[in-house]
């Protein structure tokens, strides 16, 4: 379970770069559409093929967003399929254990029941032979 935590916490983290990727890539669209209109004449031809492979990139990158969005979805469906396992396994195992338990306290309470029967039937012997001595005397 903690191998699908780590395997989700890095694909949300790769999720994150694309998104900081993304965001990147409009400051920079933003900064050159800027320059581009402050110099028309030089930066008019070069902003065009920039924004033309930016607007690609920025394609590419919410595609790959998407997919990984998917993978995530799969990994915590994987993780909290193990939860359930585990929950069931715990819940097994805790049942064990208290019938074990309960096992371990009928046979400690039936040797305390023939101790006890041992010492009541010593004590009627004891009573007996008791009587027994009176009634010669």
């Amino acid at each position: 379970m903690d191998e699908k935590r780590r395997k989700l916490a890095e694909l949300q983290h790769l999720e994150d770069e694309l998104r900081a990727q993304i965001t990147n890539l409009e400051e920079q669209l933003v900064i050159e559409q800027k320059s581009a209109a402050e110099n028309p004449s030089e930066g008019g031809l070069a902003y065009a093929n920039f924004a033309k492979q930016t607007i690609q990139r920025r394609e590419n990158l919410q595609d790959s967003l998407a997919q990984m969005s998917h993978v995530i979805l799969g990994a915590r469906e994987e993780l909290a399929e193990s939860y359930r396992d585990l929950k069931k396994y715990e819940t097994v195992q805790r049942n064990r254990e208290q019938r074990e338990r309960q096992e371990q306290n009928r046979l400690e309470q039936a040797v305390l029941d023939e101790v006890g029967l041992s010492m009541h039937r010593s004590r009627i012997r004891e009573a007996a032979n008791r009587r027994t001595s009176k009634k010669r005397a």
